[in-house]
């Protein structure tokens, strides 16, 4: 029977050096293409966990609902309709949010014969259907601006998505 000889030669990546050496150069462009694309922290007035709370809080659609009157009554000759449109947006936002951004909402109290009735409906654009369907934010906020090259980024894509007919 022959015998096989075996060389002292180790695998490349086998040794200690070598394999340090391979993580540490990959490990310093993951580090870099981190460090890109990670955004500054947001000023408070594009911040959505700032700028969207109280009134601005995001809110569902209401179907008609009468409203109750806590003190005194409505005059029952108070005929009108009182609309308010606003820039509510359906999902919580990704990144910078300023509050002219939204999918927009319209609220409506109807007053008629002593009762009012209060509504809101969502404009229904292409834009939100979109992200209804996908059930998060998929075209970014152009009007709070990029904080980072990850906003650049988001904001790149999101434009080839449009340009070649995917959103």
């Amino acid at each position: 029977m022959d015998q096989v000889k075996h060389s002292n030669h180790l695998h490349p990546l086998s040794s200690p050096s070598l394999l340090s050496s391979a993580c540490c150069s990959l490990s310093l462009p993951l580090q870099l293409a981190s460090y890109l694309t990670k955004s500054p922290p947001l000023h408070p007035s594009v911040d959505p966990n700032f700028v969207l709370t109280g009134n601005f809080v995001p809110v569902d659609e209401t179907p008609p609902t009468e409203c109750l009157v806590v003190e005194g009554e409505l005059p029952r000759s108070l005929h009108g309709v009182y609309i308010r449109n606003g820039p509510k947006p359906q999902h919580q936002p990704l990144g910078p949010h300023h509050l002219f951004e939204g999918d927009g909402m319209l609220h409506s109290i109807l007053l008629s014969q002593g009762r009012a009735i209060f509504c809101s409906r969502y404009f229904k654009t292409y834009k939100y259907k979109l992200e209804h369907n996908t059930g998060f934010p998929m075209i970014p906020n152009f009007l709070s601006g990029f904080y980072g090259f990850g906003d650049v980024g988001r904001g790149i894509v999101a434009l080839g998505r449009a340009m070649t007919g995917q959103i």
